[in-house]
């Protein structure tokens, strides 16, 4: 357990506990397994496992099966979503493009030289 926090949801208020995983690989369904398990210590009655990384399809099915505690799962790139939207150890910077005008480098058109008057 990384967090344990109280969830205030209209109003309601639950227990929930936080698992944080940083894996290159994908969370299995052990991990999921583990974290419903330890729920009951905490008073908890949902879960949310947060990973830099994604999640097997074991995983994925077994987060909300019936009768079992909900939890909630948040891969990678929805975490970088989530942190961009709350500004949260991300920060929008303005970057100035250039754009290259190939025509600037094309050498001028020759100038057609004109024969002189009388010649074949």
């Amino acid at each position: 357990m990384d967090v344990v926090a109280t969830i205030e949801l209209g109003i309601t208020a639950v227990r929930e506990v936080i698992q944080v995983k940083r894996h290159q690989r994908n969370i299995q369904r052990p991990v999921l397994d583990a974290l419903r398990g330890s729920l009951h210590r905490a008073r908890a009655v949902r879960g949310t496992l947060i990973t830099t990384s994604d999640f097997s399809k074991g995983t994925q099915d077994a987060a909300f099966e019936v009768g079992a505690a909900p939890i909630t799962l948040i891969h990678g790139e929805r975490l970088l979503d989530l942190l961009m939207e709350h500004e949260l150890g991300a920060r929008k910077t303005q970057v100035t493009l250039w754009r290259v005008d190939p025509s600037a480098f094309e050498a001028p058109p020759r100038r057609r030289r004109r024969a002189p008057l009388g010649a074949p």
